[in-house]
């Protein structure tokens, strides 16, 4: 790889890397509200958890319980990238 190309990938290595941290900050943010909601949940009486409001709450938890597991997805393939870059970076 001639050094014109190692540069490039240099840049792309470092926007992945601040891609990665964005999306790890915002799998965390969203598992924060996830147990907020479940905690909000958890300390409705069981006369209101089992009425629209109650089911609202728990829907909401499990949306954002599965946004930030597609996240983890996401960071997982972004891992996977950087790693591979940087495989192809060194290898001559």
């Amino acid at each position: 790889m001639n050094k014109d190309r190692r540069e490039r990938l240099d840049v792309l290595l470092n926007k992945l890397g601040i891609a990665r941290d964005n999306i790890i900050e915002l799998k965390e943010e969203l598992t924060e509200l996830k147990d907020e909601e479940q905690e909000a949940y958890d300390n409705m009486p069981e006369s209101l958890q089992e009425t629209e409001k109650g089911e609202t709450i728990t829907d909401n938890a499990d949306h954002l319980g599965a946004a930030a597991d597609e996240i983890e997805v996401a960071e997982t393939s972004l891992d996977q990238a950087i790693e591979e870059i940087n495989n192809a970076r060194w290898s001559e």
